[in-house]
């Protein structure tokens, strides 16, 4: 019965109208015959040039693969230029083969090291030059970790390149609303910047000074603070100002305390209780007020 079944398919007119597949075509052509790279001890003396399918085409030769490029003549394709050693970043050179250098490695711990063979534990370690390019923000650092008893959570930031840089363009350095930006010796911190706030303090920690500017002495026989004026200076040395920029007072290029004419009167109140002033001072000190040159006395304290 099953016979009878196939002869009555092979007589169908459906089964005449399937389409024809050539397999052997497919086979074939699917099939083409590639020459194989053969490792060689020495290049051979002889070769047929690429194309014309013999197996001379391509060799190997101390791990470099050279192809036939003309007759009797070996041209170098790809391949290593010379042993490679195991740490070290491979580039490419003249003719397409691989080099190294041990200026710039990769270890297995992810470690990269540019210009120098890194001797530290950080991840990335460059010697020399670095130049970026692209949109704001060209260049950013994060560190989520905590040390030193503080928080140092941050991100930096450079806006422009400065040497082509427009005037007013500035280089940033930013931090979250709830961060600040501190100099560090170790970890202690000597100069920090809170950016809630804009403060800036110097030897106060991490603790916000509440002042735009402050500056703690870290020793009892340290000097908090030094102004120096310019040598032949003519301007004020320090100067305290209103939110108008008006002088208030200051301390002029001699080292003079400046007054201005708002400071002064012409008129004294009431005589108090305290003792006479002596017939003679012990001497004179000299200020600036509004700009004229006067004198103040003053006496022995006891």
């Amino acid at each position: 019965m099953k016979q009878l079944l196939f002869v009555f398919l092979l007589a169908s007119p459906a089964f005449a109208q399937l389409p024809t597949v050539n397999y052997a075509a497919m086979f074939f052509q699917s099939s083409k015959l590639v020459p194989a790279v053969r490792t060689v001890s020495s290049l051979p003396a002889t070769c047929t040039a690429a194309g014309s399918g013999s197996s001379s085409n391509a060799v190997l030769y101390q791990g470099r693969v050279y192809q036939c490029t003309a007759t009797n003549t070996w041209t170098f394709a790809v391949g290593q230029s010379a042993a490679l050693t195991a740490g070290r970043l491979p580039y490419v050179v003249t003719g397409g083969g691989l080099a190294d250098n041990a200026n710039a490695t990769l270890d297995s711990s992810g470690k990269l090291s540019l210009g120098v063979p890194a001797t530290t534990a950080e991840k990335l370690n460059i010697n020399g030059n670095i130049y970026t390019q692209g949109t704001f923000p060209y260049f950013q650092m994060f560190s989520t970790s905590s040390g030193g008893g503080w928080n140092q959570s941050f991100y930096f930031q450079v806006g422009v390149n400065l040497a082509a840089a427009s005037a007013g363009d500035y280089a940033v350095l930013m931090a979250p609303s709830n961060r600040g930006i501190s100099l560090n010796a170790g970890s202690t911190p000597r100069l920090t910047a809170f950016v809630t706030t804009g403060n800036v303090g110097v030897n106060t920690s991490t603790t916000d000074p509440s002042a735009q500017f402050a500056v703690y002495s870290s020793s009892s026989s340290k000097i908090a603070g030094v102004f120096r004026a310019a040598s032949s200076a003519t301007t004020d040395i320090v100067q305290m100002q209103n939110n108008l920029g008006t002088v208030l007072s200051a301390l002029d290029a001699s080292g003079r305390f400046y007054a201005p004419t708002a400071l002064t009167q012409s008129t004294v109140g009431a005589a108090g209780g305290a003792s006479a002033l002596p017939a003679t001072p012990s001497g004179y000190l000299k200020v600036n007020i509004n700009g004229t040159e006067r004198i103040i006395p003053y006496y022995p304290a006891s």
